[in-house]
Formats: C-alpha cells, structure tokens, sequence
C-alpha cells in the first residue's frame, strides 16, 4: 500500500503530458477558497523526476511531477499552501501518460479537444493505433475517429468550440471538410443575416446541431450521383485523384460519416449514402475540367462549339432552346431548301453536360429564311391549346400582381433614403447573374472560388464597400475572351469605368503585351500606344461616356426581349433561394 507525503509545493511540476489545458478561473477561485479552509483532502500522485542531464534544461527541474492532481495543486498555489499531501509512484512515460487519458475519460467536465490531444499523444508517442485505443478504454471505433477528427478543425472552429459557441458534435460537422471550407461555412453560419433568419439558429449552432447538420447538408454537400465524370477517373484532376477512393468522399470514412450515409436510408430530403462528396469546391473544379475536356474534343471533331456562360444563356434549365437561337433540327430542311451558308453550332449546356446543336435567329433572318410559328402538338385524350390559354391566363394575372406589388414597393422605396439593406440587395441580385466564365478574376479578388460565396460576405461589409463589389460585379462581366467572339466583345462597362477614373488603356494594353509577346502582337499593338510617361489620359465627361456604353432600348419589344432571356432560366440553386427568402 502506497504512503501519503508531504511534500513541499515548490518541488511539484505540471506534467508535459497532462491532456487537460483547460481551467476554469472561478471554479479554481472556489476551490482555493475551499482548500484554504479545510486543506487538500484527496492527496495527489506523483512520480519522481528524471535528474536533469543537461544545464538549464527546462523539464528536468528536480522535484516530482504531478500525474494526477493538476487543478488541486493551482488552487493550492492561490490558496498558499506550502505542502500539499502527495503518493509517489514510480511510473515510466507511457505509464503516466495513459494513466492521465484514462483519469481524464472519466471525467465528465473533460473537454472533447483535450480528449482528442490525449488520443494523439498515444497514437504519436506509443504509436498505438485508433482501433487500440478504442478496445483499450472501451470507446466505439466511431467515437475515437472522431474525436481525432477535431483535431482537423481549422482554428475559427476550434475557437468557437472552446468557447462554447459551438458544441463538439457540430464542430466535428465542419472538421470533416477542408479547412478553407470549415472558414466558409462557419462564418456563413454565424454572420448571414439571411441565412439565421431562414433556419432560426441564432446562436451559431451551439443548440440546433439538426439545423446545422441540414445548413452544412445544403450547401456544402453534394450528390456524386450527379457528376458528369467517371468517379475512379484519377487523371480529370490529378492532385485530387479519383472520388473513389477520396478521403472526402462519404463512403471511403464510414466511422465518420455514419450519419450521412444512415441519412440515404431514412428517406429524409437531405443528401445521403456512401456516394457523398463534402467538398463543392473540388467537385466544381472537377466538373469544369469535365467539360472542357468534353469541349475541346468536340472542336477537334470541326465543330463549333458554344459553352460556358454563352451556352448557359442559350440552353435553359429547362433544357429549352432560348436567347436569340433555336435547335438546328427545327430549320434544317429550310437551310437545306435554301440552300443557305449558315453556322450551325453545337452548344454544350453547363449543368449536364448535354450538347444541342443550335442556329442563331438572326443568321437565319439575314439569309432570307422565315420560320413558321409551331404549335403545340394534340394529342388524344388532352387538349394542349387550352393547358397553354390556361397558364397563359394564370401568368398574366401573376404579372398583374408582380406589376402592381413593383409599384407599390418601389413607392414606400422611395419615400425613405437610400439604405444597407438595399445596397446589400442589389449586390446579391448581381452575384446571381455573374457568368460561370466570367468569375474567376472577382473570386480571386474577394479570396473565394465561386461567385455566391461572396454574397456570405455582403452582410459584414460597408455601404461603400457594397458599392465597390458592385462596381467589380459590372467590370468582370466581359474579361473573359474567346476567339469566337473576340470582335463583338467590347467590354463596355470595364472600358467605362477606365474612362472615368483615368486609367489608360493603351498603356495597360503596351504593358501586357511588352510582357507576353506574342507573333502577331506588333500587328495588333494599339495605334498611339505610349509608354507610362507619355501616356494620354481619356477622360471625357462621365455622362458623355455613360450615355455612350449604355444606350437606351430603341423599342419596348426589344427590351422586353432582354428581359425575358435575363429571366428565362428558372435555376433554384442557393443564391436564388436566398433572394426568395427575403420575398417571404
């Protein structure tokens, strides 16, 4: 049986190993107030020291470590005890160390970060593996994988942890995603107004774990059912390597993603089972690289291939052709009778993958081909024409309404000054309608990788800071070029706001190309372009420079043609419901 002693409080040392780093002040406030009135009534166990082997040696201090006992010997030290009541063992490391891990598991104020250190220590030190450690203090295999998994939270999650923010069951939520996507969606959850007042969290999740779990489910899970590419393909993204054997990938970590894939079998609306990828962003850089090389294979076939935002805006979500062109095989017999030299060009829609052949409106019209209108098909049983007068009549009232609530919304507007909330409106409306081509360049200047992302940021920003991102919003609309489309791409709202802010274009032009040559540069260098020192400043007046950028519509049916191809899409995606969310 082992003997108490006494010994002095200046010879006992914290241990290094000791998982717990966390110590509430008031409760050691009250303790030592306790332990001043009745001295240390459970002793504490120590072991003896190792002698130092080298001078100043920082953990060789002569004396006793303390293996059991640290928040005892704090309040001892405030209460000013001098010796304290101690067992001494004789223990080697990996002895203490356990002995700690265990001492610490049956605690029921252990934090699960401190835990997870514990855990890692043995894996790292004793190069014990999960499995062990599970069978060695009777955890499930689930629990000890995640409980390492935390490890992996980024710092902003980690904080919010151990502050109580977030619980441990939701912090492990965002751990098991990239670290840039655990910062996306913690602050996405905290600081969008939105968004908290959608799903009713206020709190930052540290109560509606089912919340968060359906938040982080929308936005930042997705059904690899639906990717355009073969999962096993490691050669579309090399660093990425292939879904099926990714470590993101929901089936390839059952111990930690035991709720998603339970979630496929319950039936619930939210995605599930073992074909779950929790990384959008490389699930976006997968699917654009799909499609280029789906692209570039099609041109190797001769064809003229449209894609990206252009064919986005010419194939709907409904799949309908729109936009000005229509599909080739509704006009080929006219082309054919015609005997017309018109480009027909092959239109690959970004969200599936598909491809329509289609020919512009207005190629048609210039080759003297007139199309004749097409009804919808009859067909027994169903009468179509009054279906169509139906939902004819049923839109024209819904118009009615929109029309009249547009007024009536404008006018209460109207009577009050300008605001944030309309700023921040009218920045998330123009998120909405950037370009997938045309993104890159304001990601990269906003440090996201896609364009709603930075919607998460509008809330948090200034009225001047909103108007800076819409200004970039209008400047990144035509930066990115194709050769097919190189002549009729005048980039009218960047050109704009150079002009009116004094930036020289024949010198940014001089400068670029000085930098990256190419062989017909010199053919295509700008008349006049100058060095920086010589250069001319464009600056003609503003309204001058606007009214010439932005004409007005020459007749109603023209805008209203705009109007509707702007509108025609119909997508529901995260963005779009956000807008819906303030209708509501």
């Amino acid at each position: 049986m082992e003997t108490i002693t006494l010994l002095p409080i200046e010879q006992l040392h914290e241990s290094p190993f000791n998982p717990r780093k966390i110590f509430d002040e008031q409760s050691l406030d009250e303790l030592a107030v306790d332990i001043k009135a009745q001295n240390v009534l459970s002793p504490l166990l120590v072991r003896p020291n190792v002698p130092p082997m080298f001078k100043d040696d920082p953990h060789g201090a002569a004396g006793h470590e303390i293996v059991f006992g640290h928040r005892r010997y704090r309040a001892a030290l405030r209460a000013g005890l001098t010796v304290l009541p101690c067992m001494v063992r004789a223990m080697s490391d990996d002895e203490a160390r356990r002995a700690q891990i265990s001492e610490n598991l049956q605690r029921k104020d252990v934090h699960p970060l401190e835990e997870a250190e514990g855990f890692q220590q043995l894996i790292d030190s004793d190069h014990q593996t999960a499995d062990a450690i599970a069978a060695t203090f009777g955890k499930s295999r689930s629990y000890v994988y995640g409980r390492l998994k935390l490890l992996e939270a980024c710092p902003a999650v980690r904080d919010a942890c151990l502050a109580g923010d977030i619980g441990s069951e939701t912090a492990l939520l965002f751990a098991r995603r990239p670290a840039a996507l655990q910062v996306k969606a913690l602050e996405k959850l905290q600081s969008t107004q939105f968004y908290r007042a959608r799903n009713g969290y206020t709190d930052g999740g540290k109560e509606g774990f089912r919340a968060v779990q359906d938040f982080l489910n929308e936005y930042f899970m997705l059904d690899l059912k639906e990717a355009l590419w073969q999962l096993d393909d490691a050669e579309l993204l090399p660093a990425a390597g292939a879904c099926t054997t990714c470590p993101k990938r929901s089936g390839c970590a059952p111990e930690l993603f035991a709720d998603v894939i339970e979630e496929g079998k319950s039936g619930r609306h939210l995605k599930g089972g073992t074909d779950v990828c929790t990384d959008p962003d490389c699930f976006a850089d997968k699917k654009k690289a799909h499609l280029k090389l789906a692209a570039v294979a099609l041109e190797a076939q001769g064809k003229v291939v449209i894609a990206g935002a252009k064919a986005r805006q010419i194939i709907g979500a409904d799949g309908a052709v729109k936009g000005g062109y229509i599909e080739a095989s509704k006009v080929r017999d006219l082309i054919k009778k015609a005997k017309a030299d018109v480009t027909i060009a092959t239109a690959q829609n970004p969200r599936d993958g598909k491809t329509k052949q289609v020919v512009k409106v207005e190629d048609l019209q210039s080759a003297g081909i007139k199309m004749a209108e097409t009804k919808p098909a009859k067909v027994a049983g169903r009468d179509y024409e009054a279906e169509r007068k139906k939902e004819e009549a049923k839109a024209e009232l819904e118009t009615k309404v929109r029309r009249a609530l547009f007024a009536r919304v404008r006018d209460a507007a109207g009577a009050q000054p300008r605001s944030e909330f309309d700023m921040q409106l009218l920045a998330v409306y123009m998120l909405d309608m950037v370009d997938y081509d045309n993104e890159h360049d304001l990601c990269a200047a906003y440090g996201v990788k896609r364009a709603d992302e930075i919607a998460h940021q509008v809330p948090a920003m200034s009225v001047d800071q909103v108007a800076n991102l819409m200004l970039a919003i209008a400047m990144s609309h035509e930066i990115e070029c194709d050769s097919w489309n190189l002549e009729r791409s005048k980039a009218k709202y960047l050109m704009t706001a150079a002009k009116h802010y004094g930036v020289d274009v024949a010198e940014v032009r001089a400068e670029i190309s000085a930098k990256r040559p190419t062989p017909d540069s010199a053919a295509r260098a700008p008349k006049g372009a100058t060095t920086k020192s010589g250069a001319k400043k464009a600056a003609p007046a503003a309204a001058e420079a606007w009214d010439k950028s932005f004409p007005k519509p020459k007749s109603k049916s023209k805008a209203k043609e705009q109007k509707d191809n702007a509108g025609a899409a119909g997508e529901s995606d995260s963005q779009a419901d956000l807008l819906a969310d303030t209708e509501a």
